[in-house]
């Protein structure tokens, strides 16, 4: 149940793994039904790696550590739309499992370890935190499950910012907007998704397509979006009529 979670929480937030996994209550809005993205979990090697934190510690950091650091290309985002059943999935999900404050070192993106960092996760593992291969490992049991070929940019997780894209980008949301929500350039964007954009000629054909639609039930004329000379719908609606004749 918890893992069908991610996936739904990841899906429409399109987060990478190390984000999902460092996703916190404060990144979350539910009255305004958004979402930030600031953090993610890493699993790093701190052997050697220079470490400012004040005052010092008892002793250097050595081996294979979690961490926290900034979001790949340090692109934080604030204010993404949540779909309205995420928001009350993850709702549910944190009444039965309040979220686990977990505190790890944070390692800044010039590549030092700067103190340490305490966030309010909202998916933890009994106090520890997840990272990229809790995620792999039920993941690949599903895949392995439905068949799926292993193909780890096709058919691994990063596939849900694939779907992400492709559904905003097909349904008409700007490549800006797209970009801003992925964390990526448009410049990336554009690259990779620019496929599922519709062209502009479906897109001028369909506008029409809804402007000459049939009336209403209640017989009432065609939507008009902006304004139009008086009298314009009259002309249009009489015009059929003289041409038939």
């Amino acid at each position: 149940e918890i893992y069908t979670l991610s996936l739904h929480d990841a899906l429409p937030i399109w987060h990478r793994q190390g984000e999902l996994c460092a996703a916190a209550v404060e990144d979350l809005d539910f009255l305004r039904k958004t979402c930030g993205v600031e953090y993610q979990v890493k699993y790093v090697e701190l052997t050697g790696v220079p470490d400012v934190t004040a005052p010092a510690r008892p002793a250097p950091l050595k081996g294979w550590h979690l961490v926290y650091a900034p979001v790949k290309n340090r692109k934080s985002r604030s204010g993404i739309p949540v779909a309205d059943e995420v928001i009350l999935k993850l709702s549910e999900h944190l009444a039965a499992r309040p979220a686990a404050a977990v505190t790890l070192p944070f390692l800044r993106a010039d590549g030092k370890i700067d103190g340490d960092m305490t966030r309010r996760l909202i998916f933890s593992n009994k106090g520890r935190p997840w990272y990229q291969g809790t995620l792999d490992r039920p993941w690949s049991r599903g895949r392995k499950a439905a068949g799926v070929p292993e193909a780890a940019q096709i058919n691994g997780w990063h596939v849900l910012r694939h779907t992400a894209a492709s559904e905003w980008l097909s349904k008409g949301l700007s490549l800006a907007k797209t970009a801003a929500y992925l964390g990526d350039t448009k410049q990336v964007v554009l690259s990779v998704y620019a496929h599922f954009m519709p062209s502009d000629d479906n897109l001028a054909r369909d506008i029409m397509n809804g402007f000459f639609s049939p009336r209403d039930s209640g017989g009432n004329a065609p939507e008009m979006t902006s304004a139009a000379p008086a009298g314009s719908l009259c002309l249009l609606n009489g015009l059929p009529h003289h041409f038939s004749m």
